[in-house]
């Protein structure tokens, strides 16, 4: 029977030794067809979670609350069956737990803004900073990025800290700049973050409150985000082209574009993976991989920055290659935004006709 929206549940009766996981894969591929309906082709898929009696259960309503756990679990793992086992029970209550908490954590001020700046190989003067999101928490300290940034986008909860980077980003360059500093940051996006055709609206809302030239910030996605998050995201980088805000694609080369791909993506600038800069000051076959890509960046048009910089030798490799700017452990640590004095550092102020660069705040580090 129908549950609710698409979830529908199925009791079946089974012999000991019967495959239950084996009708699943059969119910799988007959509803994982294309079917056609008012003149439109749809493709249907199937994601199954069991629940056994007695064995997980000794009531209905426990049995069918088991199923949808494993159901979840299922999707959570982008698996097409997934069947109820204890720790799952665990599991959900760890999930429940960091979700309250990170709720609490963005409406209670947990969230910290730290920046790392990015500068030109030649003269190492700072062109913008990368700004990346921390979380203090009252009992457990920092919680690293890697842990919540990924479940904060399984959950939804990836929008709201968006909007905070995003208030955060552009509340800085409206103090920056009234202080005389013009150096530019960019706030990282999902690809939950850019399904949703809000998002350019509320952005240029937010600019124009705080006084801030849209060139001033800069909207960064990953190359593997890109890739698989189909039409819609295209659409609203376009319409974020038109506001004026600036555009680019992080962790270049760890994805699978093509030259025709790049082409029609309206961005500014390439930020050359880490993993190309590893090792290629020693190493003459990576040298020249990562003098392709630079090239290929430049041949588009585009500023093209090296991450992940933390030798001497990477450095000077990186400026005989004509690599537009650089960022890492080299040049600074990231540090807290209140802390960040870019006037200690030094700074050069963009021509006013001239696009500013600008680096990424990295969510998901």
């Amino acid at each position: 029977g129908r549950l609710a929206g698409g979830t529908f549940a199925a009791l079946v009766p089974v012999d000991p030794g019967f495959a239950v996981v084996g009708w699943a894969a059969r119910a799988q591929r007959e509803v994982g067809r294309q079917v056609t309906w008012a003149g439109q082709t749809l493709d249907l898929s199937l994601t199954i979670g069991i629940g056994h009696w007695p064995d997980d259960a000794v009531d209905c309503e426990t049995l069918l609350r088991r199923a949808e756990q494993a159901m979840f679990e299922a999707k959570r793992q982008r698996l097409p069956i997934a069947s109820y086992y204890s720790a799952l029970e665990a599991t959900r209550v760890s999930h429940l737990t960091l979700l309250s908490e990170l709720t609490a954590a963005i409406e209670q001020g947990q969230l910290r803004m730290f920046v790392q700046p990015k500068v030109s190989p030649v003269d190492l003067q700072p062109r913008g900073v990368e700004a990346l999101v921390r979380w203090q928490h009252p009992q457990r300290g920092w919680i690293s990025p890697a842990e919540f940034i990924p479940f904060a986008e399984s959950t939804g909860r990836i929008r709201h800290i968006t909007q905070w980077m995003l208030e955060r980003a552009i509340e800085t360059l409206a103090r920056w700049q009234h202080a005389g500093t013009m150096l530019g940051i960019a706030v990282n996006v999902s690809t939950v973050d850019l399904q949703d055709k809000t998002l350019p609206g509320r952005v240029e809302e937010m600019l124009r409150f705080a006084g801030v030239a849209p060139h001033w910030l800069q909207i960064e996605l990953t190359e593997t985000g890109l890739m698989g998050s189909g039409p819609d995201p295209i659409q609203v980088l376009h319409e974020l082209r038109e506001i004026g805000v600036g555009l680019a694609i992080d962790d270049f080369g760890t994805g699978q574009s093509s030259l025709g791909y790049l082409q029609r993506l309206p961005v500014h600038e390439l930020k050359i993976d880490r993993s190309f800069v590893d090792g290629f000051a020693t190493d003459p076959r990576r040298r020249q991989l990562l003098s392709s890509i630079i090239g290929l960046g430049h041949s588009l048009g585009l500023t093209v920055t090296a991450e992940g910089v933390e030798l001497d030798a990477e450095l000077e490799g990186l400026r005989s290659m004509g690599c537009d700017l650089v960022q890492g452990f080299l040049i600074a640590k990231p540090m807290d935004v209140e802390r960040f004095d870019p006037r200690r550092i030094g700074r050069v102020a963009a021509p006013e006709a001239q696009r500013p660069a600008v680096a990424a705040a990295a969510l998901t580090r």
